[in-house]
């Protein structure tokens, strides 16, 4: 079965108009009964031309003001000082990160 949340990203890289980095998730698991945070395992390596990765990001920017509406804060967060502290969309998945869905769903 696929791995489907991603709450970490290694290995980013800029070289010769090609941008590269890993996906990654990081479980939490407990151990002696205190969490403890596993080792990351790789989900993805996304490789892109530079030109497609300034698209990926300006996609992101338009869409950050209806991010931080919906749930009421910045990216990494930070509670943001322009959205109402109560979120109006349902709470994050378990756990963090983000779902990658696979084409076709």
């Amino acid at each position: 079965m696929p791995r489907l949340f991603v709450n970490s990203m290694d290995n980013f890289m800029i070289q010769g108009g090609v941008v590269s980095f890993t996906l990654q998730d990081q479980a939490i698991k407990t151990q002696g009964g205190q969490p403890k945070q596993a080792e990351p395992e790789d989900i993805v390596d996304v490789v892109m031309r530079e030109q497609d990765f300034s698209q990926l990001l300006q996609f992101f920017n338009q869409h950050l003001a209806a991010y931080q509406q919906q749930s009421g804060k910045q990216p990494g967060g930070r509670p943001s000082s322009a959205v109402a502290a109560k979120p109006s969309a349902p709470q994050a998945l378990p756990g963090g990160g983000f779902k990658i869905r696979p084409k076709g769903n």
